[in-house]
């Protein structure tokens, strides 16, 4: 991610199109979007309003993206019936805790828990698009909640050394 990162930061015109590079794709996600562009000295609501606004944006996209691929049939290859079988056999407990467990998945900050890898789970285990959509969403706001904060807190931190 940190070469994604340079290389955008050195070759994009507007340190804009790498907030949003950084937002819409998924690793980073709006996480990586925020944490550039506060480093990269731009207005923090206005980072975070755009990372999170084009993080969700990709939701739908990812949805495409997946059932134009089949995900959801190649991982079961992959990974074999045995799992799919545990998954099945636990269907009441996966039903009662997967949309929360997708929105803590989601709204976790660090990389490689987003938007991107909550859409892979929901769509792996058949929920709903709409209702997995939504708390997909949250998750992404809440993430991105964190990472502003956290960001602000050490932003401050670090100026009082100076």
């Amino acid at each position: 991610m940190v070469e994604i990162t340079g290389f955008l930061a050195a070759h994009a015109p507007n340190p804009w199109i790498t907030v949003s590079i950084l937002s819409f794709g998924p690793v980073s996600e709006s996480r990586g979007g925020i944490i550039y562009g506060m480093l990269a000295g731009l207005d923090p609501t206005k980072v975070f309003l755009v990372s999170v606004a084009l993080n969700i944006l990709a939701i739908p996209f990812i949805f495409w993206l997946l059932s134009a691929a089949r995900t959801a049939e190649i991982i079961r290859r992959i990974i074999g019936s045995r799992i799919d079988g545990w998954v099945m056999g636990n269907k009441k407990y996966f039903e009662k805790h997967t949309m929360l467990g997708i929105l803590a998945l989601v709204a976790l900050p660090i990389p490689g828990t987003g938007a991107w890898t909550g859409a892979v789970i929901a769509d792996f285990l058949g929920m709903p698009k709409k209702k997995s959509f939504f708390l997909i969403a949250l998750g992404v706001i809440l993430g991105a909640i964190a990472v502003l904060l956290g960001g602000e807190f050490f932003a401050g931190e670090a100026s009082a050394f100076k």
